[in-house]
């Protein structure tokens, strides 16, 4: 009566942690159960498997969570009691052992597991059978002895007419008297004498063959440590240890390297389970079943929470070779009978053993592997957070916790505990611990007393840029800024990526547009160049970048003539083109070859006058063509449009960087945000490298200049790079004396994720921080090409006031 308050009592237990995996297991046993009740024939039985189906409903778990309570008769639905109560009938009337004598070994023994447990969890004794329940468990118990004591080395055999003894029969006849001891404790006596047949049966390496000096298998290797178990000796006992590691070393759980007849699958996994599920302990050097298998990644197959070990790999092996009727014997998992093998099946799959109960070490009449706390009596098994772990052994009883984590040991669970503190004499660390138990967690730890060192923090824009400090635990990097509205100021504010998107004038830069003025240049970049109607002042008309008097006749300016179509004044080179080698001089009212009567070295040609080496970088290239490797190429972006967010670049339009924002430790190439190349030492490595009059050094490495053949979109300006020229937006700022914002640090930072450190530092003295002047200026990647531009215009100076001073020598 008592069991049966107990397992009433069993109906309101949490059903604790349920997983994904789990009820997947669980989907599978019910499909089985299903599988099992429209097999069962009209006299109650299964046949000879019987005892195992009957088992298969007795053994499941009340819940999806593979470590709550057995269902048992008592938590069953009335129609799975009436199942079971015919099943037990079936077993008294007809199979031989159970009230009859002679018995059988499988038989008898499977049925007297399931009587058992049947019994024992508050099946009715009287079920209208030959005779009682427990009139048939002793009965049983009975004919089983007498079989064992005529059987070779007092192991189990088939039956009375065939006393071989072999592994198999032994291990059901053990475990069926070891189950009837929670009815019948005298059961077990015998149990012991077998040792004698295992040990014949064992090989010198622990595995087991199926009588002695047979060959081993799996099936017989697993069935010895399960008999061994049963015998009365412990898992450490050198022999139970010697076939551990025999298991472990030859470890199987599908048909790939298992040693055996192929039709002895399911039996081999439930024999392994039930000898894997007790073989557990905690002595260093030992072998126990939890070290045994994994070799299936439950997260590798989604399964987050699970455990890999042996269970696992059955569990996940048998799901996913079931049939779709629920069963499991196929062509590719074969058996001696289907439905002996979905029950082996159904058993692995709820960690039966089959009703044995091995220990019960608190005394509380619950075996230590159904015991939610086996080390301190509880028979109530009240478990209040249903976490599988009773309460009175639980180190946080209210809240789940099943790793019972406590990391200062103190005897309360980390989930619960106020204060997770072991004193040490150190100062507190980034860890999350509270080293010096002041209730305080790593207030002393600082990143850098003297520094702030900038980290990222793998967001965009100005969210980029952080500041390392301890976080929950660990070093973090916290974001300086937040994202904010988006405003002109050259940052990405709100950290999309985008700069200053929506905010920038037609010209690309921040603020009013400036007003065109007479200097060649669109100042208001509107497409037309010098076209404000006060370009110039009153009587003045502006005509290539320069405001000319107005005329009628005469003009004032010396050396001038009046245009009568245009009514403005021009020197005579204004309305005259010469070709590439000749010079257009007023005096001479026409164009002049300065290289006449100049005849120059083999390697050199006259230009302009001078002997110049014969490169495109000097004497330059006809319309239509660029310089490119010191040759005259076509310019395949002469016909190119791209929009304002790219330039022509090789033919192709390329993505700008201009409004690209990075992260930290990233730069914008071709409008993609990549890793940066690392190079601690590129300054020092340039000022070592000697490069090509057409090439510059960029990041330790020579590389050809693009930008004299790249014209940017309005606001932007073209800086070399190794990847290729990219065209960036720029706002030069000028450092004040110790200001030292952590805006100007951010903005120094951010030129140098974008490889425009250098631009930075040699341009900012020659450009005022006035963004529309420096807007309309294009950034020369090579100084010595300007010094040697300056040159040209002194030498052509040159050359007009000789021609001027000659002319009036001559006019004398």
């Amino acid at each position: 009566m008592f069991k049966k308050i107990l397992f009433l009592l069993l109906t309101f237990i949490n059903f604790g942690f349920i997983t994904p995996f789990g009820l997947e297991v669980n989907d599978s046993i019910n499909r089985g159960l299903q599988y099992l009740r429209l097999q069962q024939g009209q006299d109650g039985g299964w046949g000879r498997a019987t005892g195992l189906a009957v088992l298969c409903f007795l053994e499941k778990r009340v819940s999806a969570d593979s470590n709550a309570q057995i269902s048992g008769y008592t938590n069953m639905s009335q129609e799975d009691q009436q199942i079971v109560i015919n099943g037990i009938k079936y077993c008294i009337n007809s199979v031989p052992g159970v009230s009859q004598n002679n018995a059988e070994a499988y038989d008898t023994s499977a049925c007297l597991m399931a009587m058992s447990s049947y019994l024992s969890t508050g099946g009715p004794n009287l079920i209208g059978a030959r005779m009682s329940v427990e009139g048939a468990i002793n009965h049983s118990i009975e004919t089983l002895r007498i079989l064992q004591s005529r059987s070779d080395r007092l192991g189990f055999a088939y039956n009375v007419n065939n006393l071989h003894t072999d592994m198999s029969t032994t291990q059901f006849g053990m475990a069926g008297l070891y189950a009837a001891a929670r009815i019948n404790p005298l059961s077990i006596n015998t149990l012991s004498l077998t040792r004698s047949f295992i040990s014949a049966s064992r090989n010198n390496n622990g595995g087991s063959s199926y009588q002695p000096n047979g060959n081993i298998t799996h099936a017989m290797s697993a069935s010895g440590i399960w008999t061994l178990l049963l015998s009365g000796l412990s898992v450490e006992d050198p022999s139970v240890q010697q076939s551990l590691l025999w298991l472990r070393n030859n470890y199987s759980f599908d048909n790939s390297n298992r040693i055996g007849d192929g039709r002895s699958y399911f039996y081999y996994l439930w024999s392994s389970a039930k000898a894997l599920e007790v073989s557990t302990g905690n002595t260093a050097g030992m072998i126990y079943g939890d070290q045994i298998g994994g070799i299936l990644d439950p997260i590798a197959l989604g399964y987050q929470g699970e455990n890999s070990r042996w269970y696992f790999d059955f569990a996940y092996n048998l799901i996913n070779i079931q049939n779709n009727d629920g069963s499991w014997c196929n062509s590719n998992y074969q058996c001696w009978n289907q439905i002996s093998a979905t029950s082996y099946s159904l058993l692995v799959l709820m960690r039966s053993l089959g009703g044995v109960c091995i220990g019960d070490e608190d005394v509380d009449e619950f075996c230590n592997l159904e015991d939610n706390c086996p080390s301190a009596s509880n028979p109530d098994q009240s478990d209040v957070d249903g976490d599988g772990i009773g309460d009175i052994c639980d180190n946080c009883f209210d809240i789940q916790n099943v790793d019972q984590q406590d990391i200062d040991t103190d005897g309360v669970g980390d989930v619960c505990d106020p204060l997770i503190c072991t004193y040490t004499e150190e100062e507190d660390i980034c860890d999350g611990i509270d080293q010096d138990c002041d209730g305080l967690i790593d207030e002393d730890f600082v990143v850098n007393e003297n520094t702030i060192e900038y980290c990222s923090t793998g967001q965009l824009g100005i969210c980029s840029y952080g500041i390392l400090n301890c976080i929950s635990g660990s070093i973090t990097c916290v974001p300086y800024n937040t994202a904010a509205v988006e405003s002109c100021n050259y940052f990405d504010d709100d950290c999309d990526g985008i700069i200053d998107e929506g905010t920038i004038n037609q010209c690309g830069q921040c603020g009013g547009i400036q007003i065109d003025i007479c200097d060649g240049v669109d100042q208001d970049c509107d497409g037309e160049v010098d076209n404000h109607l006060n370009a110039c002042p009153e009587y003045m008309i502006c005509y290539n970048g320069e405001c000319r008097n107005m005329c009628d006749i005469e003009c004032p300016q010396q050396g001038t003539f009046c245009d009568n179509e245009l009514n403005i004044c021009l020197y005579p080179c204004d309305s005259i083109t010469c070709s590439r080698n000749e010079t257009c001089i007023n005096d001479n009212f026409g164009c002049v070859d300065l290289c006449e009567n100049i005849i120059c070295n083999d390697d050199l040609i006259c230009w302009q006058g001078q002997c110049v080496q014969n490169t495109c970088e000097i004497v330059g290239c006809d319309d239509g063509s660029i310089c490119y490797d010191n040759e005259c190429v076509p310019d395949v972006c002469q016909s190119v449009v791209c929009d304002t967010s790219s330039f022509c670049r090789n033919g192709q339009c390329i993505p700008s960087c201009a409004f690209i924002s990075c992260r930290h430790n990233e730069t914008c190439y071709d409008g993609l945000c990549l890793e940066d190349n690392d190079c601690d030492d590129c300054e020092e490595l340039c000022q070592m490298i000697s490069c090509d009059i057409s090439d510059t050094c960029i990041n330790g490495q020579c590389i050809e200049i693009e930008c004299d053949n790249i014209t940017c979109p309005n606001g932007q300006t073209c800086i070399e790079n190794p990847r290729g020229a990219q065209c960036v937006r720029i706002k030069l700022i000028l450092d004040e004396p110790d200001q030292g914002t952590i805006l100007q640090d951010m903005f120094l930072l951010d030129l140098v994720d974008r490889g425009l450190e250098n631009i930075y530092n040699d341009k900012k003295d020659m450009y005022n921080s006035d963004q529309n002047k420096y807007s309309s200026s294009k950034v020369s990647c090579q100084s010595n090409k300007d010094f040697k531009f300056d040159l040209f215009i002194i030498f052509l100076v040159f050359i007009t006031f000789i021609c001027f001073y000659r002319r009036n020598e001559k006019f004398k």
